[in-house]
């Protein structure tokens, strides 16, 4: 069962990668950062719950997320400048930033699995705290 999940999971990843890459190739600067927030916070709630992992500890979880999404604001400095300068400036920074958002994310539900088969392999029985530290360890 955990290898149906695991694969049921791996789906969901590429296609939240591949709505990310098409969220960092919009042509407007700065535009993607809270699109892409909102976005890998949404994946790390379903991948939870294919595990078995009620939402609402997810909450905690989406917080301690929420903060480390930040750094990838930083990640996308390049390609929001380049996407100021009108034309091939938008083309190369939007490709920039798909490329960017896309591998973030991709990485990031990997790391969302992991901790997601750590904090079910160890009982988690609702532990909210739990669910925080394993996070911070697998992401």
């Amino acid at each position: 069962m955990t290898q149906k999940i695991e694969q049921q999971a791996a789906n969901t990843i590429k296609y939240y990668a591949g709505v990310a890459a098409g969220i960092g190739a919009i042509p407007v600067p700065c535009s993607d950062a809270v699109l892409l927030s909102g976005l890998q916070i949404k994946m790390v709630k379903d991948i939870f719950e294919k595990f078995g992992i009620v939402a609402s500890f997810v909450d905690y979880a989406a917080e301690l997320i929420a903060s480390r999404i930040a750094t990838q604001v930083g990640k996308s400095v390049a390609g929001n400048l380049l996407k100021l300068i009108p034309g091939v400036g938008s083309a190369i920074g939007g490709a920039i930033n798909a490329s960017v958002a896309s591998g973030v994310t991709y990485v990031f539900g990997r790391g969302t699995v992991k901790a997601a088969k750590v904090i079910v392999e160890n009982g988690w029985q609702r532990n909210s705290s739990m669910i925080v530290s394993v996070l911070k360890q697998c992401l």
